[in-house]
């Protein structure tokens, strides 16, 4: 852990009289990386339905994302977004 995040830990409990805990988890770190791979979802929809018409080259091999694709990859990015908010909180709820 960062030294200065112990030692605002120790100040706390010295003026506050009460024990402060940091939840740190492997599993919740491995989550932050679901964010990344929702916006680089999100990206490519936006690259493949639009950004990449708005350019100066063009090709014939150009084509939209289909709508299920599209739809699809958007679904699965929400998810992803909010899945690390639910799971932040089941653990409140279960005990």
């Amino acid at each position: 852990m960062l030294e200065w995040v112990e030692h605002f830990i120790e100040y706390f409990q010295a003026k506050t009289g009460r024990k402060m805990m940091i939840y740190t988890s492997h599993f919740f770190s491995t989550l932050e990386w679901l964010g990344f791979i929702a916006y680089f979802f999100l990206f490519l929809v936006l690259y493949r339905n639009k950004l990449q018409f708005k350019g100066w080259y063009e090709s014939k091999n150009n084509k939209k994302l289909s709508k299920t694709t599209t739809i699809s990859l958007t679904a699965i990015s929400v998810l992803l977004i909010v899945m690390p908010i639910i799971f932040a909180y089941v653990p409140l709820f279960i005990a």
